[in-house]
């Protein structure tokens, strides 16, 4: 097992969200951040061609307290065939202050035929910090005809607000059952997301290229589901709804394709 760590620290000082710590083992790095507005974008790599077999990738993010931090992941994570039945396996751990926002939008996950993955995201917010978050995940690598031809994934993402559980999702395909989960259907792409501070309304947009949801769960999150044959489509009504959110509130948009790939 090989493995590879990320942290990064978050604080305010003179009025600036700050990057105060990076500490990076192995493949996962950062690049220089940038300001949009008052917000502080961070672009997360990984080396080489994606994770492998065998990989274990803990990242760490503590965004203090003020702070406005905005994630995004460079390009697509690409999961690597598994050899002798070993498992890709990536964990974060989020920490975010009073109020501070963490906008973290990694894009596309791509599991190559015979890939195993195990994801794990634990958010943890004390009484004022917000969370936003959605990702996409292809059925394999569509273009090569390895539609359905994974392993397993199994995904779990927790949010806490101070030490209570408010927002659970778990879902787990695997190779004997994917084809016979009828939610997916005739689709390629699902996508994700959950946020503690947007509002977007009600609404189901069923269209020929894709199928999407969202709404207020009890708790009072948005939240969002969606399938489709095109990521890019997918992609871009979601982001068209957070870039929505942004200008009602004076924000600048975030510049999505110029930083990443992820959601071509």
């Amino acid at each position: 097992m090989v493995k590879h760590k990320l942290i990064m620290e978050f604080k305010e000082i003179s009025g600036k969200t700050t990057l105060t710590r990076n500490f990076q083992t192995g493949s996962a790095r950062i690049l220089k951040p940038f300001y949009i507005g008052n917000c502080l974008i961070t672009q997360i790599i990984t080396i080489g061609a994606g994770i492998h077999a065998g990989d274990e990738l803990e990242i760490e993010v503590n965004v203090g307290k003020d702070c406005h931090v905005i994630l995004l992941n460079q390009s697509a994570t690409k999961i690597l065939k598994s050899e002798n039945d070993e498992i890709s396996m990536q964990f974060y751990n989020i920490y975010i202050d009073d109020n501070a926002i963490l906008e973290y939008y990694p894009g596309i996950n791509i599991p190559f035929e015979g890939s195993r993955f195990l994801q794990k995201i634990n958010v943890y917010l004390s009484s004022s910090a917000n969370f936003g978050f959605f990702e996409m995940w292809s059925m394999g690598r569509i273009e090569r005809g390895e539609y359905l031809s994974f392993n397993c994934i199994n995904n779990n993402l927790k949010i806490f607000k101070q030490s209570i559980p408010i927002y659970i999702e778990n879902f787990s395909i695997s190779q004997h059952t994917a084809k016979h989960i009828g939610i997916i259907g005739r689709f390629k792409y699902m996508i994700s997301g959950v946020w503690t501070f947007l509002n977007l309304g009600e609404n189901i947009e069923e269209h020929e290229d894709f199928i999407l949801i969202y709404g207020t769960n009890h708790r009072g999150l948005a939240f969002i589901k969606g399938l489709s044959n095109s990521n890019f489509i997918l992609a871009k009504r979601v982001i068209d709804l957070i870039d929505s959110w942004r200008n009602e509130k004076y924000l600048q948009s975030i510049p999505w394709y110029t930083m990443s790939s992820a959601f071509l």
